[in-house]
């Protein structure tokens, strides 16, 4: 066997496992593997009533709120809507109008009188 053929040869071997070993750190990385729950509590540290439980599956969102009017002052988790479109933002404004001016979902003729 010539020189050129040996390094060659070891060569494509150094190559290989290189390749190997990089494939092989890259899988271990892969996902990470996360120790924090489903459900996860953030808040601002700069205001206490920023308090936010997230569901890291669903991505849905809940703020701690505190009522103040019902007996007890409970605290609960509230849920928080979300809005990803132009027609959510329109069904979300026509439910936040007041019933007096919201405009009549189902048109009926008016009843007739007996003549």
């Amino acid at each position: 066997m010539g020189f050129n053929k040996v390094f060659t040869i070891s060569t494509l071997i150094v190559i290989l496992l290189v390749l190997f070993s990089s494939l092989s750190q890259a899988q271990q990385r892969g996902v990470p593997d996360s120790t924090c729950g489903r459900f996860q509590i953030f808040f601002n540290p700069n205001v206490r009533a920023d308090t936010f439980l997230v569901d890291t599956q669903t991505g849905k969102v809940w703020r701690m709120t505190t009522y103040t009017d019902v007996i007890g002052n409970p605290t609960i988790w509230q849920y928080m809507e979300r809005i990803d479109s132009k027609e959510q933002l329109d069904k979300w404004i026509h439910l936040q109008l007041p019933i007096d001016l919201k405009p009549p979902i189902d048109l009926k003729p008016p009843l007739e009188k007996d003549k």
